[in-house]
Formats: C-alpha cells, sequence, structure tokens
C-alpha cells in the first residue's frame, strides 16, 4: 500500500547500467550523478532522497540523504573481513534506504525492487540485492526472519559466512553512521555471524 506519496513502483523510469560508475577507484561516490538518478526516478513523486525525513532516532540526519552520505562514509572506512568487498559494500551502503521515499512498511524490499531497474542482473549485483533486502530483517530478533536470511543464503547460492560478514558490515555501517565504533557500547559481528548459522543450520 502506497501512502503520502503519488509514485507507485511501476511509474519509475528504466535505468541500466554495465558498470558500478556510481563509486570511484578510490571508493568516493559521484554524488552528482547518484543525485541525478534519484531525482529522476522520484521525479512525479512526492518524496525523494533529499526530502524525505528521517526518523527522530537518527540524530544529525535530517533527511534519508543525510542518513545516506553518513552510512556510505562508514561503509568507505569501516573495519571489514577480507571477504567483504570494499566495493561492493559502498555500493550496498550507497542504496540501502534507496526505498525510503515510496513510504511502504519494508523499505528494504522497495529498494530492491528499483535497483532491480537499475542495475544489471549479474552475480554482483545480486549478492548486494540480497544484502539491501534483508538489512533491516537481522536485527528484528525473529528467527523466522533470520531463517529467511539463510535460506535466501542457500538458494542463490551464496556462501553463509562470506554473506552474513558482508550483511554484518553493511548493519554496521548503517549503525555507526559517520560515527565511530567508540560511541558505542559493544559491536561484535562474528559472534552474531556464528549465532545465526548455528541457530539455524
Amino acid at each position: 500500500v502506497y501512502y503520502d506519496n503519488e509514485c507507485s513502483i511501476e511509474e519509475v523510469g528504466m535505468y541500466y547500467s554495465d558498470d558500478y560508475n556510481f563509486i570511484n577507484e578510490d571508493f568516493s561516490i559521484n554524488w552528482e550523478l547518484f543525485d541525478k538518478l534519484q531525482s529522476d526516478i522520484f521525479k512525479d513523486s512526492k518524496f525523494n532522497l533529499k526530502n524525505r525525513l528521517e526518523s527522530s532516532n537518527h540524530e544529525g540526519e535530517k533527511f534519508t540523504w543525510d542518513h545516506t552520505q553518513n552510512v556510505v562514509k562508514s561503509a568507505q572506512t569501516v573495519d571489514i573481513p577480507k571477504s567483504v568487498d570494499r566495493r561492493l559494500l559502498v555500493l550496498a551502503a550507497l542504496f540501502h534506504d534507496f526505498g525510503k521515499p515510496l513510504k511502504n512498511e519494508d523499505h528494504g524490499l522497495d529498494a530492491t525492487i528499483l535497483t532491480d531497474k537499475i542495475f544489471n542482473n549479474s552475480n554482483e549485483y545480486k549478492f548486494v540485492r540480497l544484502a539491501i533486502r534483508h538489512h533491516m530483517n537481522l536485527w528484528q530478533n525473529d528467527d523466522t526472519l533470520l531463517q529467511t536470511i539463510v535460506d535466501d543464503i542457500d538458494e542463490h547460492g551464496f556462501n553463509r559466512n562470506d554473506f552474513i560478514d558482508f550483511l554484518l558490515a553493511l548493519n554496521k555501517s548503517d549503525i555507526l553512521s559517520g560515527k565511530t565504533l567508540d560511541d558505542f557500547d559493544k559491536f561484535s559481528g562474528k559472534l552474531k555471524k556464528d549465532a545465526i548459522i548455528e541457530q539455524h543450520d
């Protein structure tokens, strides 16, 4: 159900990218290109990334655009396991909340429907897409949702350890949102990953 928004997913334009040219070799973002893309996609909608308000728990981040920039900043610098591809992590951070302007209950799902219209269906994109889809589900403390994540990993043929490392790195970037780990009491992705696999094997 769409509300407070005149744009449906079916109305957005079709965009295809042979490469992820939003990201430069040094992992910096071509923000001008990204802004043009999001402006075009949401041109007929009431909200876009620059005027969609964030919730009050996103301190210092008035709009989704601000939050996205901060999460990307964290993804560019956060400590990651060797299995995590930094470039793909930055890409996932860039698009992780891309569905928020549609103002539905599941912005992760909305984001993937929109990004399907942007990127070719490569294995790299499928990996990023799955992380975007589940970036909110990991912390719901719901065994059914966690089982869904594991099932989706297996269905796509991804390595469980590698994917959960990637998903945790994305969530870590989302939580940090431009801050440092010193701002938080504790974060242990590895233990969380092991618990998910052990409980849902």
